[in-house]
């Protein structure tokens, strides 16, 4: 899934706001977003003053707020003193899919349905998408801390019974989060697990805990990256040094290759025949004697 796609995705929904005026239409509209294919993002509609002020919505102060009619009073609009307003379950239905998993929404329906989302159930396509998105959390959260590989029995919790079998669990993590682009990385049924190489991150929930945790993960990636980087360095250093001592090395093979070619060819123009004259020429002359002649002038050389 391309970033072009998601960002087609969600203005198509926000082209839709102006038009909406009442918080019925604006329920509606959150509805749509929710089954929208390729948006995954939604802090942006939550983010909207005039979807939530079609919500009956106004005070943004409270934008991290998920509100329960059973709740005290509650930093709201002034159209809503009472901790309730017209689109308040649609508004926290947008929460959930910005921040929340499955397994959220299946605790509340089953507890209390009705007071903190629509008591009726939720489409199937929504559902669908609470579950690729509650995948992104567990990625995102085992990964980060565990490493690369995310367990299927983390997974399978996650999904509060969604699959009856590990076969069905990995069909959706193939055709519905790999496919779709949501989660890059491979199975391993050997191991039982799901290594991730990338995924998509969801929204960034506007408290202090999550942007610590952020911050906290940022600087391990800080530290990991100058870790490489001084490797690199060093690398680079110890590369460069070899480089001088192999150039240097090949600048004397090459001097003496070529003077062993200037005294062939000086040995070559003079005529010189004993070994006296070559180890003058070379430059050496230890341990090298004319040898005897013979008759008629053959060097005659030793037998031992």
């Amino acid at each position: 899934m391309s970033g072009s796609q998601t960002s087609s995705a969600l203005a198509n929904v926000l082209a839709l706001v102006p038009s909406v005026r009442t918080p019925a239409a604006a329920a509606s509209l959150v509805a749509q977003a929710l089954t929208t294919p390729r948006l995954h993002h939604f802090a942006e509609l939550l983010d909207c003053a005039p979807l939530l002020s079609a919500l009956g919505y106004n005070n943004p102060a409270g934008r991290s707020i998920l509100f329960r009619t059973d709740e005290g009073p509650a930093p709201l609009a002034a159209n809503a003193p009472t901790g309730d307003f017209p689109g308040r379950l649609s508004y926290n239905l947008l929460k959930l899919f910005a921040y929340g998993t499955y397994g959220d929404y299946v605790d509340e329906h089953a507890n209390a349905p009705g007071t903190l989302y629509p008591a009726e159930p939720l489409p199937e396509a929504a559902i669908h998408k609470l579950r690729q998105l509650t995948v992104l959390s567990v990625v995102d959260a085992h990964a980060s801390d565990r490493g690369r590989s995310v367990p299927y029995d983390v997974l399978m919790a996650a999904m509060r019974g969604s699959f009856a079998t590990v076969r069905q669990l990995e069909a959706f993590l193939v055709n519905e989060c790999m496919y779709s682009g949501l989660v890059t990385g491979q199975l391993d049924q050997e191991r039982r697990c799901l290594d991730v190489a990338s995924c998509v991150h969801r929204d960034l929930a506007p408290d202090g805990k999550t942007l610590a945790s952020l911050e906290e993960r940022l600087a391990r990636w800080l530290k990991k990256t100058q870790g490489v980087f001084n490797t690199l360095a060093t690398n680079e250093v110890q590369l460069k040094t070899a480089q001088t001592q192999a150039a240097s090395h090949a600048a004397r093979q090459a001097s003496a290759v070529q003077q062993a070619r200037n005294a062939a060819r000086s040995l070559a123009s003079s005529g010189v025949d004993d070994f006296e004259g070559v180890a003058h020429l070379l430059g050496t002359g230890a341990g090298l004697g004319r040898p005897k002649r013979g008759r008629g002038g053959v060097p005659k050389h030793s037998t031992g």
